[in-house]
């Protein structure tokens, strides 16, 4: 049983740079924390559950996280800022209203305000389920990975109406599709390099399949999250780029091996 005493010893060196934490909250903040909340509130502080899953129903384009998402408890919201395919009908968009129009008198939201956001979540997930929970985080995990990240460069990233972007500011419009097209290059060369490296080494599978994982289940968890953002995927990176230089190599080695290894 000594893999028994290893689990148990590393459990205890895991959990042991914890402890303070553990007891600086609970003579703090009076609660058993373990670690930080998935929302870093406060003792007493709403957590916008029914707001953020009403979010989950239709937001997936960075730009709505920026005139929704992030003004709340702080901002006003406006109605005219909300896509037209968040609504299901002109009754719900007048009950969104209604809510956003009591919310902005005092820019915080209420339980009550919340509760309404939550029923409407529930109402439009059971009208289409596959929205909210295959299309729409679809759409994120596209926003995340294909999203020029030009958010902290001195661009708009404006491409539509095209001409119209064109004529304003070309060199804009051509950085922002400049990036989109390198996120593009980098996705293609990752899944040759990965085909690669399965076609022709065969040991190492089991390693291409695992960052693959990685990549995957990283992405998943992203796309559950009530801001899609795209810098959330930047840590997957490494193995982009790891799989996308395998391209090189094993063209050079299938292409030595067909000499018979000659030169």
């Amino acid at each position: 049983m000594s893999w028994v005493r290893s689990v148990v010893l590393m459990g205890i060196a895991c959990l042991a740079p914890l402890a303070p934490w553990v007891v600086r909250n609970g003579v703090t903040l009076h609660e058993f924390q373990l670690l930080t909340p998935p929302y870093a509130q406060l003792p007493g502080e709403l957590v916008p559950r029914g707001f953020i899953a009403w979010e989950k129903t239709w937001l997936y384009r960075f730009r709505d996280v920026y005139l929704v998402s992030w003004k709340l408890d702080g901002e006003a919201i406006d109605l005219k800022d909300i896509p037209d395919y968040a609504f299901d009908s002109a009754r719900e968009r007048q009950r969104v209203g209604a809510l956003l129009e009591r919310y902005n008198q005092t820019l915080t939201l209420s339980p009550a305000e919340d509760a309404a956001f939550e029923e409407i979540a529930h109402e439009r997930t059971a009208r289409r389920p596959f929205r909210t929970y295959l299309e729409i985080p679809l759409f994120r995990a596209a926003t995340m990975w294909f999203t020029p990240r030009i958010e902290l460069l001195p661009y708009s990233g404006k491409v539509s109406p095209l001409a119209q972007a064109w004529e304003e500011d070309p060199l804009d419009l051509s950085v922002t599709i400049g990036f989109f097209l390198l996120n593009l290059l980098y996705i293609f060369l990752a899944l040759w390099g990965a085909a690669c490296v399965w076609g022709a080494q065969p040991e190492l599978r089991a390693v291409v399949a695992f960052l693959a994982l990685f990549v995957v289940l990283r992405t998943a968890f992203l796309t559950t999250l009530e801001t899609p953002e795209p810098r959330y995927v930047i840590v997957c990176f490494p193995v982009i780029l790891a799989l996308a230089a395998q391209v090189w190599p094993q063209r050079e080695t299938a292409r030595y091996r067909s000499s018979g290894g000659s030169g």
